[in-house]
């Protein structure tokens, strides 16, 4: 996690609390697997890729024509300070909320309740916490 994402979720959240229709956001790998993860949960009605301008164009899905839940959207780990939470400590902090975590042995986040619900022992470490809804 660099920059780059920072930069994602303020362009994000700032689109959202806007109540925007659509937003461009810079292409990466890492931005793509958060858009996809949004647009599976439903936080987004769609997004294309603009490979001309290398961006992500974000449409966005507002509950009740007024608020997005992406506008609570809240950066744990930063560039300069990491936040990591064992398994123990993720059932504790992040039970009832929906945070994103990265793991050391799976590099793309992985929501906190899958982690706590899974019953696969090589995913019950803990990892970095990257961002909470």
């Amino acid at each position: 996690m660099s920059n780059n994402f920072s930069n994602f979720v303020s362009i994000l959240k700032a689109g959202a609390k806007a109540k925007r229709k659509s937003i461009a956001v810079p292409f990466t790998k890492f931005n793509k697997i958060i858009v996809n993860i949004f647009y599976k949960k439903g936080y987004i009605a769609s997004y294309t890729l603009s490979m001309d301008n290398n961006s992500i164009i974000i449409f966005f899905r507002y509950a009740d024509a007024i608020f997005s839940p992406l506008a609570n959207l809240k950066i744990i780990s930063k560039p300069g300070l990491k936040s990591y939470v064992g398994y123990r400590n993720l059932i504790r902090k992040y039970k009832h909320k929906e945070a994103y975590i990265s793991t050391s042995l799976n590099k793309n986040p992985i929501s906190s309740r899958k982690l706590i619900n899974s019953g696969r022992i090589n995913l019950r470490g803990g990892g970095e916490v990257l961002f909470t809804l």
